[in-house]
């Protein structure tokens, strides 16, 4: 997504740079429940993609025929009801969309009220499988065999709406920036843990 936004410096540019920013956050925010405030921004802006893929659904409908007028050798039928060579990319998007569990043990531990924790993530849960379930439909019924790894990358260069779709990047760095920093934290905290015996307080 950021090389889609700024196609002039190289993918390890992006790479370092998204290394750099999101240790920012878990080294001026020293608590999980600090970092909270971080995690609803990140949960806004998720909301917000799972929002503009259904809706693109709905304004575009099925762009198979569109998109094979300008591929060669594309032919009928564009939805295949199962692909085995696709299973292995499937089941390991389906495992980053429910990752996340090393923040866990802060999460519990920063509660005001532990005792709902359980609720809490069953409740959670539920609300990834039936955002993944809407964005897969979408993006499928959308794009058919034509989907790229990632709809949001098929509706960068499909969608009519251009700015609607430069937003949408704008808010997938966002999400995934969010994201990876919540998952560093407790990597963070580790490592002070393990290092601190070794530094000297003066």
């Amino acid at each position: 997504h950021m090389h889609i936004l700024f196609p002039n410096h190289p993918t390890s540019h992006y790479i370092m740079g998204t290394a750099l920013f999101s240790g920012i956050p878990v080294i001026l925010l020293r608590t999980a429940r600090l970092l909270s405030y971080l995690s609803m921004v990140g949960t806004v802006a998720t909301i917000c993609v799972v929002g503009s893929v259904i809706l693109s659904y709905y304004f575009e409908g099925d762009l198979t025929e569109q998109i094979a007028v300008s591929l060669p050798n594309s032919e009928p039928p564009y939805h295949e009801l199962w692909r085995i060579e696709g299973m292995p990319l499937a089941f390991g998007l389906v495992a980053y969309c429910f990752s996340g569990h090393a923040i866990v043990p802060s999460i519990f531990c920063s509660m005001q009220r532990p005792q709902d924790f359980e609720k809490v993530v069953n409740i959670s849960f539920t609300i990834v499988l039936v955002s993944c379930l809407a964005i897969a439909l979408s993006g499928y019924m959308m794009f058919g065999d034509f989907v790229l790894d990632q709809v949001t990358l098929s509706l960068e260069h499909n969608s009519s709406a251009k700015f609607a779709m430069t937003v949408l990047t704008y808010l997938m760095i966002l999400t995934a920036f969010s994201k990876l920093t919540l998952t560093m934290f407790p990597l963070a905290i580790g490592m002070e843990e393990i290092f601190a015996p070794f530094l000297s307080t003066e």
